[in-house]
């Protein structure tokens, strides 16, 4: 069975990562889909992509009690490289959500979620990675050099098996569609979040 875990650190061939010059919001979708659930990530920003191109949006990704999304304003990419194009992929953003594969020894399909602009995450979470770089050293590389988003989410995902080949684990595949679901609540609520703090402004 599926389950999200939250984790708030109070002290929470290769696709060019090329973004719209407004995107304000990013949400990159890291990972290697040559070997199997490490291609969580770019299966979810390719779904993502696709749901935020629909018009309408499909119901379930559109809850009544959220804000439209100003398509223009998120923009979505792959990543398969290194970290310099991690960070070019999020230069000029305010909000940036990463999704990856990661190896906690949690139960398959499990959902993490960190917060680190606040506080640097466990790289022993992302140690797994097949792909060229690591989520927490690039992440830390990016504070050291001043060029960490002022918000940052990771959503993790748990996977099971990252050998050779394409195709995910049947756990893994199960958590795509709700790691979308979740990263796009999240992304909707923090554009609630600045339209608030700039109404406030606005008022002052």
């Amino acid at each position: 069975m599926l389950t999200e875990h939250v984790e708030h650190n109070e002290q929470k061939a290769p696709v060019s990562p090329t973004i719209p010059a407004t995107s304000s919001i990013v949400i990159v979708g890291v990972g290697n889909e040559y070997r199997r659930d490490d291609a969580a990530g770019l299966l979810v920003a390719r779904l993502l992509k696709k749901q935020l191109a629909a018009s309408p949006p499909p119901q379930e990704f559109a809850p009544a009690s959220s804000p439209d999304l100003d398509v223009a304003e998120v923009g979505v990419v792959e990543c398969t490289g290194g970290s310099l194009e991690l960070m070019d992929a999020w230069a000029g953003a305010r909000t940036v959500v990463l999704v990856d594969a990661m190896s906690s020894g949690a139960d398959p399909g499990t959902v993490f979620r960190f917060e680190a602009h606040k506080k640097p995450i466990p790289a022993c979470l992302f140690h797994y990675s097949t792909h060229d770089f690591n989520i927490a050293d690039t992440i830390e590389l990016a504070r050291l050099l001043g060029k960490l988003p002022p918000k940052v989410m990771i959503f993790g995902i748990e996977g099971a098996d990252f050998g050779y080949g394409e195709g995910l684990s049947e756990d893994m595949a199960a958590a795509i569609e709700r790691v979308a679901h979740s990263t796009l609540d999240y992304v909707r609520d923090c554009v609630k979040s600045d339209a608030l703090t700039a109404n406030l402004q606005e008022v002052s």
